[in-house]
């Protein structure tokens, strides 16, 4: 067939190893089966010893993310093909890393393996950025939700901030968790505009407000703080 090669590496990869099958055509044994760990030192004494062998195809699973840096050492000095875990698993039979691995490598001898789309390495950098930073923005979602909570326990829920935590709210809600009154803290706002809001709507709080609250208040406050520079320095 167009797609077959006479020599193909199948790699079954884990967090912290690899494990190898070299096979060849017409050749009964595998010509390599080992156990590589995932260490660069281990994998370029795997590279050296593929390149001895004369593999010109790779072949390993889509499972987690453990299998992108093995595919970003290797490709392009072999061609290696990515594919789908589910697809391959059907016709591997009885689950053992050797046997997957041996397996995988007559997939990709016979040009079996239908190869899953893989970005350039620049792309799945940006990639692992972006999902890294889907991720903080829903952490820090949920800290402003909690931040609304606390608000409302400590009766600061009239101030209308449209669910923004803007940089006049940061200010007075800094001042009050350090244990200034509504009076100072407000007076630390730059904007005239944001002082006149939250004076008026601040007006009918009586007493002192709580506070372990005010302590909780300011710590979610840093915490969304944190988030969000970290955010705006992956953007």
């Amino acid at each position: 067939m167009e797609n077959e090669v006479d020599i193909a590496c199948g790699m079954d990869v884990h967090k912290n190893n690899v494990v190898v099958t070299v096979v060849k055509r017409k050749v009964k044994e595998p010509l390599l089966t080992g156990l590589y760990a995932t260490s660069l030192s281990s994998l370029l004494q795997l590279f050296a010893r593929l390149k001895e062998l004369g593999v010109t195809r790779i072949a390993m699973e889509s499972t987690g993310p453990y299998w992108i840096p093995i595919y970003r050492m290797f490709h392009p000095a072999f061609e290696v093909h990515v594919g789908n875990a589910r697809r391959m698993k059907e016709h591997s039979g009885k689950k053992t890393d050797k046997r997957d691995s041996k397996w995988i490598g007559y997939l990709a001898l016979n040009g079996e393996v239908e190869p899953s789309h893989v970005p350039k390495d620049e792309f799945l950098d940006l990639r692992e950025i972006e999902r890294v930073m889907k991720h903080l923005v829903e952490i820090q979602s949920g800290l402003k939700n909690k931040l609304r909570h606390e608000m409302q326990l400590c009766k600061l829920d009239a101030i209308e901030c449209n669910g923004k935590l803007s940089k006049s709210l940061i200010v007075l809600l800094d001042g009050l968790s350090e244990g200034k009154t509504i009076d100072a803290s407000i007076s630390g706002i730059k904007h005239k505009r944001m002082r006149e809001q939250f004076t008026r709507q601040l007006s009918e709080i009586a007493g002192e407000l709580s506070k372990p609250l005010l302590a909780v208040i300011g710590a979610l406050v840093s915490s969304i703080k944190a988030f969000n520079e970290q955010i705006e320095h992956l953007e």
